[in-house]
């Protein structure tokens, strides 16, 4: 099924009647389905809309969010009938550059873009426009996979925000085309768990257990020249454990060793990311894939500019607003500075704070205690919670 063009915006254009135009585009390529028959496409795929929502979020002013639009291209496609997949990561790419041009703008994002802290939970691609600090380790990644091999192993210890940095960071800076042509790029990211060829094929990558290789170029056929597959093994120390399955810890070995033969091959790229900890596992189980395979070391902790950075960006990409030297004073009760996760892991907005903020309500984020490092656990930020003191194992990925 064809895909709407996309024009270059103009520098006062509208990034949502922009995106709008283009999810107009797609319903007319996809048989133009009036509004009602979306509504029945949208219940088949387990999403209930009616239809004059559905009218609203493609043509009013509201800003739809991603699950809508994951849900309206399936609706789409599945009204065309021709039994192609649709190409959801260049629109899920579309929303994320549509979200960042809103928040540029100093524009409401909708409810639909997500709570601005994490908490524990890691940053994933449609969070982009939350991710915060970390510009300089992105370009280090993105510096890194610029090579001729184009293969990097990014390191971190426990806690580094490794996952996030990748997830929220990286990938969406390569669906941006942050290097040359990577806007064209297929992009796979997956655990190996303990079943690692049923999670590759979860992600879009299937016969991995039989060859890496040929998986990888099944993926690409039909592709235009010049395309790429990024494959993303995140938390690739699991790769490293044995299986107890001897059939499973045979295929485990199998795609460790294929992975090596991945390296430099023609229309891939790869990126593994790993806890540090780990590093002698790897070389003992895949020593050509450390003499092969460039580097990138996180460092266990963050400057106080980035931690900064972390605590105040996405409160102002929200529109909230901090008193003038809050965030150092912050930054100054956490005697030790702590990871990008253990930081994520401290900043929690609550329901109420959520609700406010896509209730367009202003909230100012003052009321921070002098004393905070005598608070036992916590303190209250307008409507953020802050975390004074780390707990045993408490960080976000």
């Amino acid at each position: 099924m064809a895909e709407p063009s996309i024009p270059e915006p103009g520098e006062n254009s509208d990034p949502v009647a922009d995106f709008k135009a283009l999810l107009q585009q797609f319903r007319i390529i996809g048989g133009n389905p009036p509004f009602r028959v979306l509504a029945h496409l949208f219940r088949e795929l387990n999403r209930t809309e009616a239809h004059s929502t559905i009218h609203q979020k493609v043509t009013g002013k509201t800003v739809p969010d991603w699950p809508f639009v994951e849900t309206f291209v399936q609706a789409c496609v599945r009204h065309a009938g021709t039994g192609e997949a649709p190409d959801l990561q260049r629109w899920r790419d579309l929303h994320t550059r549509m979200l960042a041009a809103i928040a540029r703008q100093g524009s409401s994002l909708p409810a639909g873009a997500g709570d601005p802290y994490r908490g524990l939970e890691a940053f994933a691609e449609q969070d982009a426009v939350w991710f915060h600090g970390r510009s300089g380790a992105v370009e280090q990644v993105l510096a890194a996979l610029n090579n001729p091999l184009a293969a990097v192993l990014v390191l971190g210890p426990s806690g580094a925000g490794k996952s996030s940095l990748v997830h929220a960071g990286v990938l969406p800076a390569v669906g941006a085309g942050g290097l040359p042509g990577s806007d064209r790029w297929r992009r796979v990211s997956a655990r190996p768990r303990q079943d690692p060829p049923a999670e590759l094929d979860q992600a879009g990558l299937p016969g991995a257990d039989v060859s890496l290789l040929e998986a990888v170029a099944q993926r690409l056929t039909g592709q235009a020249a010049g395309d790429r597959l990024l494959l993303v093994i995140d938390q690739f120390e699991e790769l490293l454990t044995p299986l107890t399955d001897p059939e499973r810890e045979r295929v485990r070995r199998q795609i460790l060793g294929q992975l090596c033969d991945v390296v430099g091959a023609a229309g891939v790229t790869l990126m593994l990311v790993m806890r540090d900890d780990f590093y002698p596992q790897l070389a003992a189980q895949a020593p050509d894939l450390i003499a092969r395979v460039p580097q990138v070391n996180l460092p266990a902790s963050l400057g106080v500019e980035q931690l900064q950075d972390i605590i105040t960006g996405p409160a102002v990409t929200a529109g909230l607003t901090w008193d003038a030297g809050l965030p150092e004073q912050i930054v100054t009760s956490w005697a030790s500075r702590p990871t990008a996760g253990n930081v994520n892991a401290r900043l929690r907005m609550s329901k109420k704070g959520v609700e406010d903020l896509h209730g367009h309500r202003s909230r100012a984020l003052a009321q921070y205690r002098a004393d905070a490092v005598d608070v036992p656990e916590r303190v209250i930020v307008g409507s953020v919670t802050i975390v004074t003191r780390s707990t045993p194992g408490m960080s976000a990925r």
